[in-house]
């Protein structure tokens, strides 16, 4: 290095350095303000081409490789804008851009991910495929140097960079590999002076595990070790999920010749695999705004390609067909089926025969429903480890008992439910109903336990007050009621369920379970709770969804049941089995100036 670099400081007239990015085997990066106010990377090449050192050889590797790669133009390679020579010290300005995968990966690691989650690292995944098969296809090159710090994240997007092992897959391009490349990533031809057209594949798989899952397919003490690994051992592929391991397995093979015919080849077997686990019915009705939404389709981005049939029958492609990407046959029904667009990978795979999942939302009332849903809780947790591995399962605690939000929170935090999982459903002082017309709720509920409603406001068993406790806030509880079943339904919470926990997707329609006690003073809602749910549901376009209510009933036999709890059982049952005659239809009005809601059918399935 013949000057100082730092801050301030303009190694290129015009290009003023800001602050150092990082730095690697072949320089070091800094980022700067270009002329305009533009801010770029600029790239200080170690070595010295005036010098006869092996530094001065290292410089000349790079300068050699940007005279290859200068001519490469694509939206997923990161563009070099200018190469300039001071003193012998070779200076390169590219595209700054905003972290690489490597940044990325620890980021998701430091927020309690295990790595980059699946759907964005396909993504990623795809665009440096893309780019690396262009590369080769277009110029007969290959990067060689493929790691997450090589792939940096311009936006969304992923662009491959850093250049310095560029070589063209011809014998006189081989010699020197060694000398440059990441044993971490490096495919076995490469440790023997060879390349091979799925060299970049190979290097991408081991990115793909490692981002994905945290691991790579080959642990070894020293370089040595790790180049006899490359070259002689079998990959560990068991952190990946088990569909995806024959995939990489291929893309990690040995012989070049038995990998997939490029790297978009690679990605598009990902894909296929992975949709084993995913997809649904996308329902072309209109959603709530930002619910549901189809992602955009490939006719409405850049890339306009399909991603099957990546294996050419005849190991060419079509005329003005890039070698490896299919384009869609119209006529085709049975390829039709198959095809696997970008566009649908954000649904899930409905698998009847073998599913176990389903949105789910559980609901408990009052001290059973309390007591019951900490059970539950505590059997997820025994089976999965971590709630939020289901985020299509919710849990919400209803109650009219102002003190029971303090002892549903009390308990570790993996057994008490939270805040969010609890609902209040307070009753009023008598002077407040008073004040309204009292005539409308004289339709149902007599002055008498009006006027003798507790001043601790809650229902000590009458199941009357537990109807006006809903009554009275049945509003506000069905827009939590619907916020809890879009997100259930959400395609993200499904995917993401699906993906946690390996399990596959029964049904796409979402369940809800009410658990009660038939003896407690909640019980007085059941039916009201039941028909609003069903008209939620159908609301939100779910009309065949059920709701099953599963009540505790204490036996009649049992000196232990008090007897107001068996009066209530007796009520409750009573009232459900009235309305579960097709011919008698449900009817509420809530509050004077509520509209009248009549509903036929019955309140539960």
């Amino acid at each position: 290095m013949t000057w100082i670099r730092e801050a301030n400081s303009e190694p290129i007239p015009g290009y003023r350095l800001i602050e150092p990015l990082g730095s690697g085997g072949f320089g070091e990066v800094w980022k700067c303000e270009a002329p305009g106010g533009l801010f770029k990377a600029i790239k200080f090449v170690y070595g010295n081409l005036n010098s006869m050192d092996t530094d001065g050889i290292r410089a000349e590797q790079e300068w050699k490789a940007l005279q290859r790669i200068k001519e490469v133009r694509h939206p997923f390679v990161c563009s070099v804008e200018r190469m300039e020579f001071i003193q012998g010290e070779l200076i390169i300005v590219m595209e700054l851009a905003d972290r690489t995968l490597h940044d990325r990966f620890q980021e998701c690691q430091s927020s309690g991910l295990i790595g980059i989650p699946g759907d964005d690292l396909m993504r990623y995944m795809r665009d440096a495929a893309e780019a690396l098969d262009y590369m080769y296809e277009k110029h007969q090159l290959q990067h060689l140097d493929v790691k997450p710090r090589n792939l940096f994240l311009i936006g969304d997007r992923v662009k491959v960079a850093d250049f310095g092992l560029v070589k063209g897959c011809d014998k006189s391009s081989a010699s020197g590999i060694l000398g440059g490349v990441t044993p971490l990533y490096a495919p076995p031809e490469t440790f023997q002076g060879k390349i091979s057209p799925q060299s970049d594949q190979y290097s991408l798989a081991i990115v793909y595990q490692e981002l994905l899952t945290g691991h790579r397919p080959y642990l070894a003490k020293n370089i040595r070790q790790m180049a006899q690994m490359h070259m002689q051992a079998e990959p560990d592929l068991r952190s990946l999920p088990e569909v995806e391991r024959p995939v990489l397995a291929k893309a990690l093979a040995k012989d070049p010749t038995k990998r997939y015919p490029n790297s978009m080849g690679f990605v598009a077997a990902l894909y296929k695999a992975r949709s084993t686990a995913r997809i649904v019915e996308v329902r072309p009705q209109a959603l709530p705004a930002g619910l549901g939404q189809k992602p955009k389709s490939l006719s409405e981005t850049m890339e306009d390609i399909f991603l099957q049939d990546f294996e050419p029958r005849d190991g060419t492609a079509a005329v003005g067909q890039p070698i490896g990407l299919a384009v869609a046959n119209d006529g085709d029904d049975d390829d039709e089926k198959q095809d696997v667009e970008v566009s649908d990978l954000g649904v899930t795979v409905v698998q009847p025969d073998t599913g176990s999942l389903r949105p789910t939302l559980i609901i408990g009332l009052g001290t059973f429903g309390r007591k019951a849903l900490i059970e539950l809780r505590c059997r997820f947790l025994d089976r999965f480890g971590d709630l939020s591995k289901l985020p299509l399962l919710r849990f919400l605690y209803i109650d009219t008992d102002p003190e029971a939000a303090q002892v549903a929170f009390h308990g570790s935090p993996q057994v008490a439910l939270s805040r969010n999982d609890y609902y209040p459903l307070q009753l009023q002082p008598v002077v407040n109903y008073r004040r309204r017309s009292l005539d409308q709720l004289a339709e149902w509920l007599p002055r008498d336990k009006l006027y003798a409603m507790p001043r601790s406001l809650q229902t000590q068993g009458s199941r009357a007050l537990g109807r006006l406790a809903f009554a009275d806030n049945q509003q506000r509880l069905l827009a939590r009621l619907r916020r809890e079943l879009q997100e259930i339904t959400h395609p993200d919470c499904v995917y993401k369920s699906v993906e946690n926990t390996g399990l596959a997707l029964i049904n796409s329609t979402p369940r809800v379970y009410v658990l009660a006690a038939g003896g407690g003073g909640a019980s007085g809602m059941l039916p009201d709770l039941g028909y609003a749910l069903r008209r939620l549901l159908t609301t939100l376009r779910h009309p065949d969804a059920k709701v099953v209510c599963h009540l505790m009933c204490g036996a009649a036999h049992d000196p232990a049941t008090p007897k107001h709890e068996l009066a209530n059982v007796y009520g409750t049952l009573t009232e459900l089995n009235h309305f579960s005659d097709p011919s008698i239809p449900f009817a509420a009005e809530y509050g004077s100036e509520g509209q009248r809601i009549v509903d036929q059918g019955t309140p539960f399935h």
